[in-house]
Formats: C-alpha cells, sequence, structure tokens
C-alpha cells in the first residue's frame, strides 16, 4: 500500500468525565481499517495528557503519535481546543487532514488530496448558509467578529478541514489563531466563526468539497443525500440526546478502554453506516431549532417516552 502524503492529525482537550479522548480513539480506530498506514499525530494539552491514564495504551497500540503542548493551566478545555486548533499550521512540517473527534471513518481519504486549494472543507450543516438552522447564532457571533458568516453564501464546517502546507494556507491560520484570540475577548469561544470571518476577508480562501468528506448527521436532514458515499460522518458529539442521529451519540454505546472499543462501539466500527438512526423530527428553519430546545418541547418528549414505555 502506498504511502499517504499527508498526515491526519486530532486535536484533544479535556478531562474528567468528558467522551473527547473516548471519541478520539473510536475514530482513530476507524481511520485504521481503512487506512492502516496514514501517519496520525494528536495534539494535547498536559492536563489531558497526564489524566489518560490506561488509555495511553489503545493509542500505541493504533500506533498514534501524542503531541502533548504546554498551555496555562487555568484555560477552559474549549479554550485548550481553539487554541491547539487554530495553530495547527505552525506545528505541522507538511500537508495534514484535521478530524474532529466525533466522526467515524467509513473509506480511504486519501483521494481528497486530488481536490484542488489550499484548504478544503464541506459546508455547515450540509447546506447554504440560508438553509443553516442555526444561522441566527452563527450571525450573533459574526457579528462579534466582523459581521461575515459565510462567504458566497456558505459557511464551512471545521470537522473535517484539509491543509496543504503553502504560503497562503499559512497566512491564513495566522489570521484565524489572531480573530480566534480576538475572539476570546468578545465573547466567542469557538474556532468557526473566526474562520469563517477569515474566509470572508480572503475573498473564499477555502476551497468547497463534497458533502461526502464531512456528512453531519443531525436533525436538519441536509445529509441524506451524501450518507451513502460518506467517507466521514461527522456525529456532532455536543448535541448527544434523545433525538441523536448516530449510535454514539448515546452515552451507553460510546466507550473505548485500555484493551479496545466496548461491544456496543465495536458493532459501530465494523458497520459505521449502519448505526445511524432514522430522523424522527427534521428541522427546517432556526426557529423549529430553537423550540426542539424549550422546556415545552422538553415536556413533550418525556410525555412521549413514558407513553410509549421507554
Amino acid at each position: 500500500m502506498s504511502q499517504t502524503p499527508f498526515s491526519i492529525v486530532y486535536v484533544v482537550s479535556g478531562a474528567g468525565s468528558d467522551p473527547f479522548t473516548e471519541q478520539c480513539l473510536v475514530s482513530i480506530d476507524s481511520l485504521r481499517r481503512v487506512m492502516p498506514d496514514a501517519p496520525v499525530t494528536v495534539f494535547m494539552d498536559r492536563p489531558t495528557f497526564d489524566g489518560l491514564g490506561d488509555l495511553i495504551a489503545p493509542f500505541e497500540r493504533l500506533r498514534t503519535t501524542l503531541d502533548v503542548v504546554d498551555l496555562p493551566e487555568d484555560w477552559s478545555g474549549l479554550k485548550r481546543s481553539g487554541f491547539l486548533k487554530t495553530s495547527l499550521f505552525d506545528r505541522m512540517a507538511g500537508d495534514f487532514l484535521f478530524l474532529d473527534t466525533d466522526t467515524v471513518v467509513c473509506d480511504d481519504l486519501s483521494p481528497i488530496s486530488a481536490y484542488k486549494g489550499n484548504l478544503l472543507a464541506v459546508p455547515d450543516r450540509n447546506c447554504r448558509f440560508q438553509d443553516n438552522p442555526t444561522r441566527a447564532h452563527m450571525q450573533e457571533s459574526a457579528t462579534k467578529l466582523g459581521g461575515r458568516p459565510a462567504w458566497g453564501g456558505v459557511q464551512f464546517n471545521n470537522g473535517v478541514l484539509f491543509v496543504r502546507h503553502t504560503e497562503e494556507a499559512g497566512r491564513f491560520f495566522s489570521a484565524w489563531h489572531q480573530l480566534w484570540l480576538d475572539g476570546l475577548e468578545r465573547g466567542v469561544l469557538g474556532d468557526q466563526p473566526a474562520m469563517n470571518e477569515v474566509n470572508c476577508r480572503f475573498s473564499g480562501a477555502i476551497t468547497q468539497i463534497p458533502a461526502v468528506w464531512n456528512c453531519q448527521l443531525d436533525q436538519c436532514g441536509q445529509w441524506l443525500p451524501a450518507l451513502g458515499g460518506a467517507k466521514v460522518l461527522h456525529y456532532l458529539g455536543d448535541h448527544s440526546d434523545e433525538t441523536a442521529l448516530y449510535a454514539l451519540n448515546l452515552p451507553d454505546t460510546l466507550a473505548y478502554g485500555a484493551t479496545g472499543p466496548s461491544p456496543a462501539t465495536a458493532a459501530v466500527l465494523e458497520d459505521p453506516k449502519a448505526a445511524v438512526q432514522a430522523p424522527q423530527l427534521i428541522l427546517m428553519k432556526e426557529q423549529d431549532a430553537r423550540a426542539t430546545r424549550s422546556p415545552l418541547f422538553s415536556q413533550i418528549k418525556r410525555l412521549s417516552y413514558v407513553i410509549h414505555g421507554k
């Protein structure tokens, strides 16, 4: 098998009961089943590394390089993660493909390098910004950073981001990192709004690639056409609730220990697409998304579970 012409990169930051380390192990395990020889690096902060314990063993078994970065201890996990993610370019020597931890790889990712462009990504929620049910929230964050949430009607999701190690990409990351830092002072903790504002400032530096490279499983339903050919399933692990669309969103399923995945997680890895749940609700507009987070909707769900014995 030929050598993968780029590295696969993850960022993990957290401690205690958060799922990020186990999510990362699941993702790497899925990757190894289709790309056994791809170079994999996981960047993590010192507290996360020190808290790995027995989970160091599966990282080693999956032939993963752990790169530990010392950051201020009083930073939150989200802030540490954002810092590492927006500074990846300076930490890598060649082309790389960044994957969020809440991803499952379904196919060989090597063909992504055939696309032209310094930065490659898929639209957020697999749709144009005007159809994104979270657009009001994203617009609010964008307003604090410059007011532009999308370029050419597209806001990109950075859970799957291919980066060529070029001068252009380096300038983009430098601007992204600085704007992310500025955003912290303005109450914007996430790194995606800053990336999209910088994409506007660079007149569309990010090249759009097909949705199969980042099939984002949520209640919008825009991912359905991409599911059959999906290279990467992005199950949005921070949205786990009763309406989750992927088995790994459920806390009783996601489990990865020192000796490997739990039986339930192993079943997902054997057939990742079979673990996609049928949508119970399709969100079409921002007000629909707000409605599902309302107290009334929560009460209706609880009543439904009582009636149906769940």
